[in-house]
């Protein structure tokens, strides 16, 4: 059982990824909410993933999924300054699988300090200029590929509860795919870890979001596709709408929590 459970936690946390009734913004992306569905052993898997302003300069991007009587809430706060995203906070929970530690992580730039926990272990860290979190750089990513379409490489220095890491995406290949969306011509970027591949499907149509995920790990692929997607235009206030229903859609499996 806690095998089966930690598979399905390992699903419900994709990179990967909603509407705001704000209809300005002072960033070039525009709010979105976007949800991705997988299958694993015949077990739907729906996730959402929600773009919103929450004050001047200010946003939050979140990630919520469920499967049977697990749940998993993940969330940023940040700013975002001529395009560049400065992490405020950042915050991890799940539900339904032994011992679940909260993670939280918080951003002191004046003093160049992270302050992080997981559980009780409280972790404090030295930031570095343009650190961004788990989900904030994302975002990230988004701005710097709205601003330079195929960049030959993604770099960010991501923050977790207690210290930072390197994430590199290396552009790989255009490619035309078959989504829930319809059609979409994509850029392929792909994370080479220790033990597993991480590959993106992002969509320029879609402002730079992926439209599919796959982990390959040990000979397993394991794929998260998009299933619908909502934005709002920057200017004139017009909705934009993707979404399509697939009557037989092909299993889908599970995905990395950190792309």
């Amino acid at each position: 059982m806690r095998a089966l459970q930690r598979t399905f936690f390992s699903a419900l946390t994709v990179v990967l990824l909603a509407v705001s009734q704000v209809a300005c913004t002072s960033t070039r992306l525009p709010p979105y909410e976007a949800t991705y569905t997988t299958k694993l052993r015949g077990i739907k898997i729906k996730g959402v993933r929600k773009f919103e302003p929450i004050g001047e300069n200010s946003y939050r991007i979140s990630w919520t999924a469920r499967a049977l009587w697990m749940k998993l809430n993940e969330w940023s706060e940040f700013e975002i300054v001529d395009d560049k995203v400065r992490p405020i906070s950042y915050h991890y929970t799940r539900k339904g699988l032994g011992t679940d530690r909260p993670i939280h992580v918080y951003f002191d730039w004046e003093n160049m300090q992270a302050n992080g926990a997981k559980g009780k272990r409280k972790y404090e860290f030295a930031l570095e200029p343009g650190v961004l979190d788990k989900l904030s750089y994302q975002v990230q990513m988004q701005l710097d590929l709205l601003a330079q379409p195929e960049r030959p490489a993604l770099i960010y220095k991501v923050a977790n509860y207690s210290g930072l890491r390197d994430y590199q995406f290396d552009f790989a290949l255009r490619e035309t795919i078959e989504t829930r969306l319809g059609s979409r011509e994509t850029l392929v970027y792909q994370r080479d870890k220790k033990d597993s591949t991480i590959k993106l499907w992002i969509a320029p149509q879609q402002n730079y979001l992926p439209v599919k995920i796959e982990q390959l790990e040990d000979g397993d692929s394991n794929v998260v596709i998009i299933k619908s997607w909502e934005s709002k235009k920057i200017l004139g206030n017009d909705q934009l709408t993707a979404s399509n229903e697939l009557e037989n859609p092909e299993p889908l499996l599970d995905e990395d929590d950190d792309f």
